[in-house]
């Protein structure tokens, strides 16, 4: 996972964003060394042939920045239900 402080992100966002979504790279934004946010790519298909993303990755990525009692796989069947 990359890090990238929230000036730089602010001077260059096209770009960290095409960066992002075109290598399935979840990027931590910081300010002052504080994790401020979380740039995750929502249409990366990953390495798979079938273009099916790797979910259990994806919560196992999401799950390490959540607090101790948020579940990352409630939280994502929630969002699934919604669309």
């Amino acid at each position: 996972m990359r890090t990238i402080e929230m000036e730089e992100l602010e001077e260059h966002i096209s770009e960290v964003i095409r960066q992002a979504s075109e290598k399935g790279e979840t990027i931590e934004v910081t300010e002052n060394g504080t994790v401020r946010a979380l740039l995750v790519p929502v249409n990366y298909q990953g390495p798979h042939e079938d273009g099916e993303m790797d979910l259990e990755a994806l919560v196992a990525e999401i799950g390490r920045h959540l607090p101790e009692r948020v579940d990352a796989v409630e939280m994502i069947r929630d969002i699934r239900r919604e669309l």
